[in-house]
């Protein structure tokens, strides 16, 4: 009776000790994963985000020298107008 019992504590422990060990290795899974994500995010998401933020300020730099050429043009019409 006393070695059934032992036994029993002994496969409680194993389960305890084994289920310690899964959760370990889940948490390590986990911290793979948000290592991979940061990875993806520092490494590859920013440089994109910069190479996209810069294009579009350039897009904006030549649609407003073409917008100040056309007033330049528009105001050197009127003045020929005017005289």
């Amino acid at each position: 009776m006393l070695l059934q019992q032992t036994g029993s504590l002994s496969l409680i422990r194993g389960e305890a000790i084994s289920s310690k060990e899964d959760e370990r290795q889940r948490g390590e899974i986990i911290m793979g994963g948000l290592a991979f994500i940061w990875f993806l995010f520092v490494y590859i998401g920013l440089p994109i985000a910069v190479v996209l933020l810069l294009t579009w300020i350039h897009k904006i730099k030549s649609n407003s020298e073409t917008q100040v050429k056309q007033n330049q043009e528009i105001i050197q019409l009127l003045d020929e107008l005017n005289r």
